[in-house]
């Protein structure tokens, strides 16, 4: 079917810290029981209370499946995961007012957001990469609006044309017409603001054709010194920011002819 897309991230690739927050997750039932009952100074008898409350299992549920999400890289796991930390800070406010026997409640809570706030982050800079969630007006039928780079690929039995739909100095994503497999390593060579660049990457994912995206992988930049990066990033802002003007003026310019006919 087309409307399926079969997503699969290594997990050797995510880093240490989502891995963690995977297992904060995932055991929210143990783990949040813990962290109110020292920072919101709740006790015993009142953590009893909260594991029967409907609240907690509403909670629970959404964090338990993030957790899991998380640990598979699944394609929605930042909607579930932000929805999830939402209902944990409505939760927190509810167990502060009804549970907490602490004098410091709103301290405890500005401590407990910041926390969530942390996470969220961390989260954020680790799915919402072009490798994995990348940002394509699929939408469009004009040409002109979709941000589109010829690329070059060369590796282990593979020699191949792509195009390249979305880029940052950690990742792209490539539309392919043969599909890789996981773990390819790969070569790059693309023209980025007038420069041509070779840059090392590993396929972290593979998609069949779907109604957001077309068939693709996603390829994780590797080996890249840290002043090649920089300039990767620098070099990829300038492309961006070309292409957004040169959107921008044949919007205008079709715009004009379509008052001018």
């Amino acid at each position: 079917m087309a409307f399926v897309c079969q997503l699969r991230f290594v997990k050797q690739y995510s880093s240490r810290t989502l891995q963690i927050i995977s297992w904060l997750f995932l055991l929210f039932p143990v783990t949040y029981l813990a962290f109110v009952a020292v920072l919101f100074d709740v006790p015993t008898s009142s953590c009893i209370e909260i594991i029967f409350s409907p609240g907690f299992y509403l909670v629970g549920f959404v964090c338990c499946i993030a957790g899991f999400m998380m640990r598979e890289m699944h394609h929605l796991v930042w909607y579930v995961f932000a929805s999830g930390n939402v209902l944990l800070v409505l939760f927190n406010i509810n167990v502060l007012v009804s549970y907490s026997a602490s004098a410091h409640k709103w301290l405890a809570f500005f401590v407990s957001s910041l926390l969530i706030g942390w996470m969220v982050f961390r989260i954020r800079l680790e799915v919402k990469v072009p490798y994995f969630m990348p940002k394509i007006k699929w939408w469009e039928a004009d040409p002109a609006a979709q941000f589109s780079l010829a690329v070059n690929l060369t590796g282990e039995g593979i020699s191949m044309g792509a195009e390249c739909l979305d880029i940052s100095k950690k990742g792209c994503f490539l539309k392919v017409k043969d599909r890789l497999q996981i773990d390819d390593s790969i070569n790059l060579e693309l023209k980025l603001s007038g420069e041509i660049l070779s840059i090392p990457g590993i396929v972290v994912e593979s998609s069949e054709a779907s109604v957001t995206r077309p068939r693709g992988i996603g390829v994780k930049f590797v080996s890249m010194p840290k002043q090649k990066k920089k300039k990767l990033g620098m070099l990829v802002q300038k492309e961006m920011d070309a292409f957004k003007k040169s959107s921008e003026v044949q919007l205008k310019k079709e715009t004009l002819d379509q008052k001018s006919v």
